[in-house]
């Protein structure tokens, strides 16, 4: 019949067994091998506990002293698993000689009482316990087997002076072994006094084994608690982060297109360059001999006659070749114009006043919105101007009857000054937006562009170290937005 001592004796070591399974299976998580030896002491713990259940049994005297024989074997282990576990712990090195004693002392001590008549006489006592009303059977022990037990009892006050002291220094669960420890060190003297005959009291080694079993499962517990809040933690930081390299990943390749788009227009326009060159040489001669005679010409032919119309024709065809030229010109310039110090605010006012005639015929509104304090730039003011004019003349042409145009100034930073012309047009397709500043590309009628005007436009502003970027939506409008480097401070 099972009693109230063996019944507790079962229970603690089905909770060893537990402890022994937990810790196995955080031992194979990396940060957590050292609790691989919390599984040698559950294991070696529920065996020594195991041992102590065919006391209070109905059993032989043989496997009274063989369950003694393997529980001194057990302790033995506990001890130097033990040992090794503090030191891991603790941050004390698991080396030397002292460790080393520790270590296999205590498994040869209890590996030597299976020898017969060293650790035990092979007779079996009976003890009863009044308090309980419990008869224990226990193996009589020898001098040498006494001897043992009190080194093990030693062995384990070692180490819970041990975590006594990583008490006093406040590392984290060195408090809860060592009341648990303690625990155990005095049931352990308990029940050597109980087995010498000099006490009375009940047995209280397997019951105080409970203690230090679930001190550590609470530990165990509680640390996978904290680490799996310190888990959640750098979780929510690393989708930070990875939202934050996402983020500057996807400007760094936004960047890297625009670039590139930079990289393939300069292309281009090198290439116009050279064309307009041989171009400009081979008939800008010629161009000029045709545009003398005719305008000539058209002097002296009188109003009314039937050759007027062709001669005049001729002139103002010639002419319009002759401007043709003249922008093809611009790409093959290798050297730069005069620049000076230019104030956008006075070149939007000016060009403003050059817009207003056109845009009253049309029914657009000008609106100048004009940042205070704004620094100059260096550049060659014909060159913005010309920038200027041809945006406004875009966006009026994008809006045949009424609108607004707004002409906008403002500093982004301290190194760029910027430049607006905003309108509410027809809008650019997004299919052609990026083809908006390729030489001869244009949407108007033919006879109505060149579809050089954005083309020279971009050269003149990249020439000066800006940038032009469009922003457009179709039925709403576009804004076409010039970047320039602002003067440094001092510079002329």
């Amino acid at each position: 019949m099972m009693t109230l001592s063996s019944t507790i004796a079962c229970a603690t070591t089905l909770l060893s067994l537990y402890l022994a399974a937990i810790s196995l299976r955080l031992a194979r998580a990396r940060g957590w091998q050292v609790e691989g030896w919390v599984t040698v002491i559950s294991l070696f713990s529920a065996v020594f506990i195991a041992m102590d259940i065919p006391t209070t049994l109905s059993v032989s005297d043989e496997l009274i002293v063989i369950a003694s024989d393997v529980r001194t074997l057990a302790a033995g282990f506990v001890i130097a698993a033990w040992s090794i576990y503090s030191r891991l712990t603790l941050g004390k090195p698991a080396v030397g000689r002292r460790l080393k004693l520790s270590v296999v002392i205590p498994p040869a001590l209890g590996a030597a009482s299976f020898i017969p008549g060293v650790s035990l006489t092979g007779r079996v006592l009976s003890v009863h316990v009044s308090v309980l009303d419990v008869t224990y059977r226990i193996a009589e022990t020898t001098v040498f087997g006494n001897i043992v037990m009190a080194i093990y009892l030693l062995a384990l006050l070692e180490i819970t002076v041990r975590f006594a002291m990583a008490w006093r220094r406040k590392i984290s669960g060195a408090a809860a072994y060592c009341i648990a420890l303690s625990v155990l060190v005095l049931a352990g003297f308990n029940d050597v006094l109980v087995w010498s005959g000099l006490s009375h009291a009940p047995f209280l080694l397997s019951v105080a084994y409970v203690v230090p079993i679930a001190v550590a499962v609470l530990w165990l517990t509680g640390r996978v608690v904290r680490d799996a809040a310190v888990l959640s933690d750098l979780s929510v930081t690393l989708e930070h982060k990875v939202e934050e390299r996402t983020q500057a990943l996807t400007l760094a390749l936004e960047r890297l297109r625009c670039a590139q788009e930079q990289s393939i227009q300069t292309q281009k326009m090198a290439g116009i360059g050279q064309l307009a060159a041989g171009v400009a040489h081979e008939i800008n001669n010629p161009l000029g001999v045709i545009l003398g005679f005719a305008q000539g010409m058209e002097r002296r032919v009188p109003e009314g006659d039937p050759l007027r119309l062709p001669v005049s024709s001729i002139a103002r065809e010639a002419i319009r070749c002759k401007n043709l030229v003249q922008e093809l010109l611009t790409f093959s310039r290798t050297t730069k114009k005069a620049t000076e110090p230019v104030d956008l605010n006075t070149v939007v006012r000016s060009v403003a006043g050059l817009l207003e005639s056109r845009a009253k015929t049309q029914g657009i509104r000008v609106l100048q919105e004009l940042a205070d304090g704004l620094p100059v730039i260096i550049a060659n003011n014909t060159q913005v101007q010309q920038v200027l004019v041809n945006l406004a003349n875009n966006a009026m042409d994008a809006m045949p009857a009424e609108g607004l145009l707004t002409l906008r100034t403002h500093q982004d930073g301290h190194r760029a000054v910027i430049m607006e012309v905003v309108d509410t047009g027809t809008g650019i397709p997004e299919e052609i937006r990026s083809r908006v500043f390729d030489p001869f590309f244009t949407t108007k009628e033919v006879g109505k562009g060149t579809g050089l005007g954005l083309s020279l436009i971009h050269e003149i502003v990249f020439q000066h170290g800006g940038s032009i970027d469009v922003q457009s939506e179709v039925g709403k409008g576009t804004t076409m937005c010039v970047r320039f480097l602002a003067a440094a401070v001092g510079q002329p």
